[in-house]
């Protein structure tokens, strides 16, 4: 994550995060700390309905496809919408 952050300046990472877990989004924010993550610059995101979602995304410059839970339907909205797609290879 923070590689990432850093070499991307001032962009902000989305997180899809559909259940209220402060727990999850306080080890997120954790880590973000940890590797000198400015917090203002991550952002959770919840469900919406699927047009609002493609609306929503539109405005993302790249796509990171995380292991071990991918990005699914999400990965390919944002392909077929032209966003590009960072994944991992698997071995």
């Amino acid at each position: 994550m923070d590689d990432i952050l850093k070499r991307l300046g001032s962009d902000a990472m989305l997180l899809l995060l559909d259940v209220d877990s402060t727990f999850t989004r306080d080890n997120i924010l954790k880590q973000a700390l940890f590797h000198g993550v400015s917090l203002t610059r991550i952002a959770f995101l919840g469900k919406l309905k699927w047009e609002q979602h493609l609306d929503r995304a539109g405005a993302c410059d790249v796509v990171l496809d995380t292991f071990v839970y991918g990005a699914h339907t999400t990965c390919s909205d944002m392909i077929w919408m032209g966003v590009p797609v960072i994944a991992l290879e698997s071995k």
